[in-house]
């Protein structure tokens, strides 16, 4: 008898993930709400990619070897690569943000004095607007070539930057008004 409920606990144990139940609405949105920031910081990731070979690729392809005659490479094409590397840099720093964003806890004090699934919905909905946002620089990424590089390309893109920082903003001041 005691070794039926000793298999007995063991099984309840494995079925709640030893204290995590998995069958719980409350862990599927917040595992859903992880799974959807990293799929944001993908999209991030996959267009600080692109942005890196579009800098190799305009370094490559616009700016000519030094010579003795001129020795320095023009500075309006110089400041174009900044401008490119200058990007990647912040897209990439955004994803690193979005996939460190915290999610509350399973505190049971805090359980009494709010609604979490109702919290962590509202967080999932904000997740779901960084994935569309994220999308966005990332289709605005792929359009970019070399040849066609413009400062009004980047102009362009900062907008779309400067929403999902909002979003992010936005997503941790619900967080933290709990």
């Amino acid at each position: 008898m005691e070794e039926t409920n000793r298999i007995k606990q063991q099984l309840q144990l494995l079925l709640s993930a030893y204290g995590y139940n998995l069958y719980n609405s409350v862990n599927r949105a917040r595992a859903d709400d992880l799974l959807v920031r990293e799929r944001a910081g993908d999209r991030l990731s996959q267009a600080v990619d692109l942005l890196t070979r579009l800098a190799i690729d305009y370094h490559n392809r616009c700016i000519p070897p030094s010579t003795r005659e001129q020795p320095f490479p023009p500075a309006d094409r110089l400041a174009a690569l900044k401008e490119i590397q200058t990007l990647r840099d912040d897209i990439s720093r955004l994803g690193v943000q979005i996939r460190g964003m915290s999610v509350p806890t399973t505190d049971k004090t805090w359980m009494k004095f709010r609604d979490e699934h109702e919290m962590l919905s509202k967080l999932l909905l904000e997740d779901y607007n960084l994935i569309t946002q994220a999308e966005a620089v990332l289709q605005s990424v792929q359009l970019l070539t070399a040849e066609a590089w413009t400062g009004a390309q980047a102009a362009d893109l900062r907008p779309l930057i400067h929403a999902v920082e909002q979003t992010g903003s936005d997503r941790d001041r619900l967080l933290h008004n709990i």
